[in-house]
């Protein structure tokens, strides 16, 4: 077992890696295809906040194209960057590289697959199997309605959904991730930013949107073995880690609900999401399971007016209920602790975006964890017993062929941005965040200089 003393660096690399958000995922090889700039469907020209052409984009199955043949749907990104934690020394690499099949592949059928060389974090490098999203998708009628639906194999509960105010799209709360000692996640199996599902499932789900306002999804997921995972490049869970295997997945249901409107100079969506699953956690998978329900409302905002200046405004919220099967001690034996039969975890997160002709911009996000009380299932020192996570995030950035009318060489687009974090509370308080003589929250404050190109 990992001693928690020794740990706070790389729990504290796990606070940098939240630098990455919000991530881009504006792919050139859907622009080529398309034969329209990646401003089209992308706000600030790079993503991943989409515009309500780059929604019905989605929702189409990623088919729409000029008609031209020759499309190859292949992209790629590389991430550079400088990072100057609050604590030690600042550090230069390469901290993504990514391979993209983003495209139509058949008449009805288009894909989104990411495969992800990851080094966000000082402990952590490898090269792994990202997002999976592959459609088939078509139009229909119902009288004189329009009716769009698909089916989607994806890898990832929330991966699907075509308006970005979840986790999935790098839009959440974040933390430690998991306990050290226990390793209970501390966030909720929706979010793949804290031991969620993400990349550990696959599944299929059947969708549809009538007159593009009303929206829904259903869907169910299974767990992929510890060989596939392995095989796919995901991390294994070693003690002390905040990644890995998420456990056996039993029964269990995804859903989605939203409504949209598109009025031209502005869009409005609110939405609702679900997903009640059991878990066999532990490398063993076997025994008894734990219980989620996840329950979470959204709302998103966008002023586009002439393309000038643009504007979105994100709110979620995300309430997970735990109804666990098993209840073992402290794992330092402290006597009269015992961890609780259920318990909570609530997601909170809200951001605002402004973009000048999709060129300069700037992002800034508030997100708040909360988790009630289980000093024995959140035990790493120093014993507060809860996950609570609260920070903020500031980004200007600049695209550089952010304007539809300036499209950068073969549709390749490239933002220069900078990145400040910081931390009121990381894992349940803000000083001696990891025990006595530890970091406070603050001192897990990151300065980041980006550089992103797609192409």
């Amino acid at each position: 077992m990992t001693h928690p003393g020794r740990r706070w660096r790389g729990a504290a690399t796990l606070a940098l890696a939240v630098s990455a958000v919000p991530a881009a995922h504006a792919v050139p090889a859907f622009a080529r295809q398309t034969g329209s700039e990646c401003a089209a469907c992308h706000i600030g020209g790079y993503g991943p906040h989409l515009t309500p052409y780059g929604i019905r984009f989605k929702l189409g199955g990623y088919t729409d194209s000029d008609g031209k043949d020759g499309k190859v749907p292949l992209s790629g990104l590389v991430q550079l960057s400088r990072i100057k934690p609050a604590l030690g020394k600042a550090t230069e690499r390469v901290a993504e590289a990514d391979v993209y099949v983003a495209g139509k592949l058949f008449t009805d059928v288009g894909a989104f697959v990411k495969v992800r060389d990851n080094a966000d974090t000082i402990s952590s490098n490898y090269t792994a199997l990202d997002a999976m999203d592959v459609r088939f998708a078509r139009e229909s009628a119902v009288g004189s309605r329009k009716l769009t639906w698909g089916v989607s194999v994806n890898n990832h509960p929330g991966v699907t959904d075509p308006i970005d105010a979840l986790p999935a799209w790098g839009f959440g709360a974040a933390g430690p991730g998991r306990d050290p000692i226990t390793a209970t996640p501390t966030g909720s199996l929706l979010n793949n930013w804290q031991g969620g599902l993400a990349h550990r499932v696959v599944g299929a789900t059947g969708y549809a949107i009538l007159d593009n306002h009303w929206y829904g999804e259903l869907g169910t997921y299974r767990s992929l073995s510890l060989g596939d995972q392995h095989k796919l490049g995901q991390p294994t869970m070693l003690p002390g880690k905040d990644y890995g295997d998420p456990g056996k997945l039993g029964g269990n249901v995804y859903w989605r609900l939203a409504w949209m409107h598109d009025a031209k100079t502005q869009f409005f969506s609110a939405g609702l999401i679900g997903l009640q699953a059991k878990l066999q956690a532990g490398s063993a998978r076997s025994g008894p399971e734990d219980k989620y329900s996840d329950v979470g409302v959204d709302a998103m905002y966008e002023y586009l007016g002439n393309r000038d200046h643009i504007l979105q405004l994100r709110a979620s919220y995300i309430r997970e209920k735990r109804d666990y099967g098993t209840t073992p001690p402290h794992p330092f034996f402290i006597p009269g602790i015992v961890s609780l039969p259920t318990g909570t975890i609530r997601e909170t997160a809200l951001s605002a975006t402004y973009f000048y002709k999709n060129t300069w911009g700037i992002f800034a996000g508030r997100s708040f964890l909360k988790g009630s009380s289980d000093p024995a299932r959140f035990s790493a020192p120093p014993f507060y017993g809860k996950p609570d996570t609260n920070f903020t995030y500031i980004s200007p950035m600049w695209t550089v062929w952010g304007r539809e009318e300036a499209p950068g060489p073969f549709g390749s687009n490239l933002r220069l941005s900078l990145a400040w974090i910081r931390f009121d509370k990381f894992n349940g308080s803000s000083t001696a965040s990891f025990g006595p003589g530890s970091p406070n929250a603050h001192d897990l404050d990151s300065f980041w200089i980006n550089a992103q190109l797609a192409f």
